[in-house]
C-alpha cells in the first residue's frame, strides 16, 4: 500500500483492556475489521516485546486479507518486524524524519498533534497523516491536555491551508455513536474537513463490535440529520422573505410543534407564554428520564437552554443530556448563554456546553457573543447595561 493510498474514516485504535469478559482480542479486531473499520492502530503499552509481535502479526493477518491497513503505535522495531503498513508516533517519541528513514517512504506515518506549532512540525517533517486530540474528555488514555472540542480543530486545519498541505487529519478523544456525525461538520472549515475520526472503547468495549462499527460507519457517512432543515438567508428586509417568514409563523398554528424548554426561574413564565402565542406548545422538564421521548416528539420538536443562573454540576448533566438526546434525533436547539462573560465560571460552562453538542442558534447581545468568541467585554460594561444592547 502507498503512503497516500489510505482511508482514515473508521480508524479503530485497540486497547485489549477493554474488550468485554468471554470475546478474544484478536476476534474483537477481526468483527470490526470485517464491519467497516478503514484502519487500525495496534496500541500496547504494558506488554514485552515478543508478546506484541505476536499480537500484532494476528491482527496484521486479518487486516491484510480486508486490504486495511495497520499502524503500529510508537513500535518501529514491531512495524518492521512484521512488515506493517506504518508506525504512529506521539510528540516524546521517534521524531517523524527518523521513523521515515526506518520504515522507508512506501509506508504512513501519523503523528499526534494539539497545537498549531506541531502541525507545523508535521507538515516540514513529511508526515502522512496527523492526529488531532483531544477532541472530548475521554478515560481511554491517561492526558494533561484540555479538551479543545469540534471548534479547536479549526486552528489546526487553517495551518494545513495556510501551507496547502494535504496532510490527511483525524481526530480522537471521546469520539463516538452520539457526536461522529456533529463532529465531521463543526470540525471542517471552508476548503478543509477531517479524513476520519480514531475510535477506542465505543468498539473495542462493545459486546457486539459488528453493529457498532457498522452504525459508526453509516453515521460518518450520512449528513447530521438536524442540518437537513437548516436554510440561512442574508438578507431579512426583502419583500419575498418577508412573506416565508409570515407563512412560516402561519405554519406554527398549524403544526403546534413541541418546544422544550431547560431555562432559568426568571424567565420561565415569560417563555411559556410566548410560546402559546406564536402557536406553539410548551413544555418544561429538567427530568433526564424524558428527554429522548421528547426528543422524537413529531418532526418539528425543538429545545430551548437558557443558562442564566447558576448552574450546579448535577445541572450541567441535564443540560447536556438533553442536547445528546435533541442532537440524535435531529432536532434544533436553542441556546441562550445568559450573561456569558460576566464571570470566569460561565465562561466555562458556556465552553462545556458547546463542546458537548451542536446548537442549531445560539442567541445573544453584543457582549454575550463577545465572550464566546473570546472577548471580554463585561470588563467594562455593566451587566443590566449590556442587556439592553
Amino acid at each position: 500500500m502507498g503512503n497516500k493510498n489510505f482511508d482514515l474514516s473508521i480508524y479503530l485504535v485497540t486497547n485489549a483492556e477493554m474488550v468485554p469478559e468471554g470475546i478474544d482480542f484478536v476476534e474483537q479486531v477481526k468483527r470490526a475489521v470485517e464491519s467497516g473499520v478503514t484502519i487500525v492502530q495496534l496500541r500496547e503499552k504494558d506488554i514485552d516485546t515478543r508478546e506484541f509481535i505476536r499480537r500484532a502479526e494476528a491482527i496484521h493477518a486479518i487486516t491484510k486479507k480486508a486490504g486495511v491497513p495497520l499502524i503500529i503505535n510508537d513500535r518501529v522495531d514491531v512495524a518492521l518486524a512484521i512488515d506493517a503498513e506504518g508506525v504512529h508516533v506521539g510528540q516524546d517519541d521517534m521524531p517523524v524524519p527518523l521513523v521515515r528513514q526506518l520504515i522507508g517512504d512506501d509506508k504512513i506515518i501519523g503523528v499526534s498533534t494539539g497545537y498549531v506549532e506541531e502541525v507545523e512540525q508535521a507538515i516540514k517533517d513529511g508526515a502522512d497523516y496527523i492526529g488531532i486530540g483531544i477532541l472530548f474528555d475521554t478515560k481511554t488514555k491517561v492526558t494533561t491536555k484540555l479538551p479543545m472540542g469540534p471548534i479547536g480543530v479549526h486552528n489546526l486545519l487553517e495551518k494545513l491551508k495556510e501551507h496547502d498541505s494535504q496532510i490527511k487529519t483525524c481526530v480522537i478523544g471521546g469520539v463516538n455513536h452520539s457526536n461522529i456525525q456533529r463532529v465531521r461538520f463543526v470540525s471542517s472549515i471552508e476548503g478543509y474537513s477531517i479524513d476520519g475520526a480514531a475510535i477506542v472503547s465505543c468498539i473495542m468495549a462493545k459486546e457486539d463490535a459488528k453493529s457498532a462499527t457498522v452504525d459508526l460507519k453509516k453515521l460518518w457517512d450520512t449528513k447530521l440529520p438536524v442540518l437537513k432543515s437548516i436554510q440561512v438567508t442574508n438578507d431579512l428586509t426583502t419583500e419575498i422573505n418577508q412573506l416565508k417568514f409570515i407563512e412560516s409563523v402561519n405554519e406554527l398554528n398549524v403544526k403546534v410543534p413541541l418546544i422544550h424548554h431547560i431555562t432559568n426561574s426568571v424567565v420561565k413564565n415569560f417563555q411559556a407564554n410566548v410560546t402559546l402565542a406564536i402557536g406553539s406548545s410548551p413544555i418544561m422538564s429538567e427530568n433526564i428520564e424524558e428527554f429522548e421521548e421528547f426528543s422524537k416528539i413529531g418532526c418539528d420538536s425543538s429545545l430551548v437552554l437558557n443558562t442564566g443562573t447558576t448552574v450546579t454540576n448535577d445541572e450541567v448533566s441535564i443540560y447536556l443530556s438533553a442536547i445528546k438526546n435533541y442532537n440524535c434525533h435531529g432536532k434544533p436547539i436553542v441556546y441562550d448563554p445568559v450573561g456569558g462573560g460576566a464571570t470566569l465560571y460561565r465562561k466555562k460552562l458556556i465552553k462545556r456546553l458547546l463542546i458537548g453538542g451542536y446548537m442549531s442558534v445560539i442567541k445573544g447581545n453584543f457582549g454575550e457573543i463577545c465572550a464566546l468568541a473570546g472577548g471580554c467585554y463585561y470588563d467594562k460594561i455593566s451587566y443590566s447595561d449590556n442587556r439592553q444592547g
